[in-house]
């Protein structure tokens, strides 16, 4: 028989013995690094597979998973010891800065065998101390004890190295390279990501329904001019280019305006029935109205259409069985009424401290005069301070957010034109005094601002364009059910805030719709 008894070894034999053992697992993988640092090679994928989902919480205490990043390229990469965690870190920050415009990312998943005597708080901790700052940390997830079969599902076949793979904007497997990082490595990656970038996913596989078919005619109308439309047709144009159908080479699009003039809509109808459009994008509720009147044996898919059964676009969301299809929207973009309330709600969750707003206005037009008006009564009612700048000309408008440095909390960006025409110099000017920026239109997140919160017109293009790929691949439109759009988005940037003397608080980070 054996019989234990309480061992009370010092606690300085206990820290020497763990050290020895970590030192020892990190000086295998540094000489494992230094033998394989120089050898790259592509690996064998499922190209074109569904990347298997999984949600894994980052060293920054957020959930992450693959669906979060549909619709932009993303780089899985995988680790299995300090080193090479260490090594893809290269990987990603290049990655990042190399295509900070064009919206890919990459997580990082270091799979870590937990020793029982070792908590996961000491780990943690100790990784926290390896990879400082918030970019790096962002995106870097644990996969403890390999609990969710990552290397097995994703098909990583050697753990001596790190294993990188493209997943695309749809989450399919497009590409797998394995090695230590290096410059060869790292362009031979981003040769990969520029390609599918250039020729649209499906191309790249080799996939593309355009391959065995005709030149594609598409026929576009609106109803009038609207920032909104412009956003809703280049999300669209976005769609198809990465199905690989590229404008002036495989597909035309036939771009109808009918000026705000209803008369002129049956005239299109006729022109797109005589040209032989493949398929036609409606924007606004009287064009889609329109045209689905007029037009049987089409294709159609709308957008921009809000209550399109009351509007009788289409009696169901389901599949209608008819030729129509799409993307309605909660809001009405032609109202051009930004919920201004709605977005002050969400903006003093990001700095509930925040007493005093500025911005300025146009005060010689009648639609910022409306605005500001009814932003003084909601400030009043949510208890803020509004400092109000007028301006007349855009020449007027860096001095006058200048003139609001130090007097303010935080600047907003109101629904007015001169403001949205200079918006990356309020945010240059924003910077440089670390006063947090927030903008109105989604748009203003990539010119400077820290969030906006609003309708995304882009991701309903983008949308809608996804329903006339499944039509151009041989789907009937009678057979896709149309969707309808969230009725806010809020997309941050953490880099901006950054630069505007912010941290985003991480209960924000988890509900944002987009991070850039």
């Amino acid at each position: 028989m054996f019989c234990f008894k309480k061992m009370s070894l010092p606690l300085w034999v206990v820290c020497l013995v763990l050290s020895s053992v970590l030192f020892m697992i990190n000086a295998n993988s540094s000489a494992l690094a230094s033998e394989k640092e120089v050898a790259f090679s592509e690996i064998k994928v499922n190209k074109g597979a569904s990347a298997p989902d999984f949600t894994l919480e980052s060293l920054l205490g957020d959930n992450i998973s693959i669906k979060d990043f549909r619709g932009h390229l993303v780089v899985v990469a995988f680790a299995f010891s300090k080193e090479t965690a260490k090594n893809i870190e290269n990987y990603r920050s290049r990655i990042f800065s190399d295509f900070k415009d064009k919206g890919v990312n990459c997580i990082k998943i270091v799979h870590i065998n937990k020793p029982i005597f070792i908590t996961k708080k000491f780990i943690l901790k100790k990784m926290r101390r390896e990879f400082k700052g918030e970019e790096p940390l962002k995106y870097l997830c644990i996969d403890w004890g390999g609990s969710l079969d990552l290397d097995e599902k994703y098909g990583v076949k050697t753990k001596d190295a790190p294993t990188l793979m493209i997943i695309g904007s749809e989450g399919r497997i497009l590409y797998g390279l394995q090695g230590f990082f290096s410059e060869d490595s790292l362009k031979k990656v981003e040769d990969e990501i520029s390609t599918i970038l250039k020729v649209g996913e499906n191309a790249y596989l080799g996939k593309s329904a355009t391959a065995s078919k005709k030149h594609i005619n598409i026929g576009v109308t609106r109803i009038m001019y609207h920032p909104s439309f412009i956003w809703t047709d280049r999300g669209f144009k976005n769609a198809l280019k990465e199905a690989g159908y590229i404008e002036g080479k495989n597909v035309t699009f036939t771009f109808q305006d009918a000026k705000a003039d209803p008369d002129i809509i049956s005239t299109i109808a006729n022109k797109f029935i005589n040209e032989k459009v493949d398929l036609i994008h409606t924007m606004s509720i009287l064009t889609s109205q329109e045209i689905v009147k007029l037009i049987k044996d089409i294709p159609i898919v709308y957008s921009m259409v809000m209550n399109p059964i009351d509007e009788k676009v289409v009696a169901t969301m389901g599949p209608t069985g008819t030729n129509v299809t799409g993307v309605a929207t909660s809001l009405c973009a032609l109202e051009d009424h930004w919920h201004i309330e709605a977005q002050l709600k969400m903006y003093i969750k990001f700095m509930p401290e925040a007493k005093r707003w500025g911005t300025i206005f146009n005060s010689g037009r009648v639609n910022s005069k409306f605005y500001m008006k009814e932003l003084r009564k909601i400030s009043i009612r949510m208890g803020i301070e509004l400092v109000e700048v007028p301006v007349t000309k855009a020449d007027e408008v860096k001095k006058a957010v200048e003139s609001l440095m130090g007097k303010v909390d935080a600047v907003y960006g109101t629904p007015d034109d001169l403001m949205m025409s200079s918006f990356e110099d309020i945010a240059t000017v924003c910077n440089k005094n670390k006063i947090p920026l927030f903008g109105g239109e989604i748009e203003c997140v990539q010119r400077g601002a820290i969030a906006a919160y609003n309708l995304d017109y882009f991701l309903v293009g983008y949308k809608a364009g996804k329903k006339a790929i499944k039509i151009l691949n041989g789907e009937k439109p009678g057979d896709i059910p149309s969707d309808l759009t969230k009725k806010y988005y809020l997309v941050i940037s953490p880099k901006n805030a950054e630069k505007q003397g912010l941290s985003i608080p991480a209960d924000i980070k988890k509900i944002a719709d987009k991070i850039l």
